[in-house]
């Protein structure tokens, strides 16, 4: 008979594989971007897609197990745990580092209007096929921009209210990238880097399937909310990564490339991991996700956008506040229970 021992032990084996999978995933895609000198901006959106393999994975396999409220608890509970950890962690462990935006910034608004598509498809105000496709458009016309718009196309001169890409990102991230590059030995074998992003795939198709289905297991045998499980448990172990990278980011100054990873991996959570399996099996949800979840996520996104925008940017009370958001959450949660 299985033990709870062996389910724990299964879980924690099945995000370690997804997550390293990942790391794999995003070396590789920043190794082949470089390689063919795509843009740092949308070599930065790619390398986010591979770090949030994980989360987007196990919502999916949360769906295929027939749960699919879990699947929109690990996304919901992903996409704030990361405001509050990723965002707010390194500037409360480092200290003395604000973090800005200036002028309405692309990464920030893609993912407002992807949260709000997501609002309207949980609630059921749009049909979630619809749903999706808004979805896919808000994140082809990023792309589209990040691909088209002039190298250092000025955000602060264009005047307030105008979308555009920060200069100080691209070179933040290219510095990164060409970090990287360094590290990994130059560049990419593109064959073999092909070959073992699509083994990555893999490994984290299924060690996110393990991970979920022992998560549900150990949740039935221990009478614990499943919803609850992916919510924190499933959601905060699959963000991990992005959490060390927020604080490798921080440490080496590029405080604006923070802020993009930050909102680029929640609008790739939300598309992909909560609108793409809402379009195709249909719409989980419930009492707890419409009154609480969603609301606490526009509201904690509203406060992180205005704390980021400020004349002093977001920094320790600030963070402080983003992180007692979500322990109030957590207690909400946990105490509410049920999707």
């Amino acid at each position: 008979m299985t033990t709870n021992a062996l389910l724990g032990a299964a879980l924690l084996l099945g995000l370690g594989a997804a997550i390293l999978a990942s790391q794999r995933m995003s070396r590789g895609l920043t190794g082949l971007g470089t390689h063919y000198g795509w843009r740092p901006g949308l070599i930065g959106w790619l390398t986010a897609l591979g770090a949030d393999t994980p989360e987007i994975s196990s919502a999916l396999a949360a769906v295929a197990a027939g749960r699919g409220a879990v699947g929109v608890g690990v996304i919901l509970g992903a996409n704030l745990f990361g405001l509050a950890a990723i965002l707010c962690l390194p500037v409360l462990w480092l200290g003395g580092r604000a973090l800005h935006l200036h002028g309405i910034d692309l990464d920030v608004a893609a993912n407002v209007l992807a949260l709000a598509v997501t609002a309207a498809i949980l609630a059921r105000l749009v049909p979630a096929p619809l749903g999706f496709l808004l979805l896919v458009l808000v994140v082809a016309t990023y792309l589209l921009m990040l691909w088209r718009l002039p190298r250092g196309w000025p955000r602060r001169g264009a005047g307030p209210g105008v979308l555009g890409l920060d200069p100080q990102v691209e070179r933040e991230e290219a510095l990164e990238q060409g970090l990287v590059t360094s590290a990994s030995g130059g560049a990419p074998a593109v064959g073999r880097t092909v070959a073992g992003l699509l083994a990555a795939v893999v490994v984290v198709a299924v060690a996110s399937d393990g991970a979920v289905r022992a998560a549900l297991a150990l949740s039935d045998r221990l009478h614990l909310p499943a919803v609850v499980v992916g919510t924190f448990v499933l959601a905060i172990g699959t963000s991990l990564p992005n959490v060390a990278a927020g604080f490798t980011l921080l440490r080496r100054g590029h405080s604006s490339a923070l802020v993009s990873e930050t909102f680029n991996s929640g609008t790739l959570n939300l598309v992909f991991g909560l609108g793409l399996p809402a379009a195709v099996a249909g719409v989980a949800t419930g009492p707890a996700i419409i009154a609480l979840d969603i609301p606490w996520l526009a509201a904690a996104t509203v406060v992180a956008v205005a704390l980021l925008a400020s004349p002093r940017g977001l920094r320790r009370p600030g963070a402080v506040l983003l992180v007692g958001a979500y322990v109030g959450y957590a207690v909400a949660r946990l105490t509410l229970g049920g999707p």
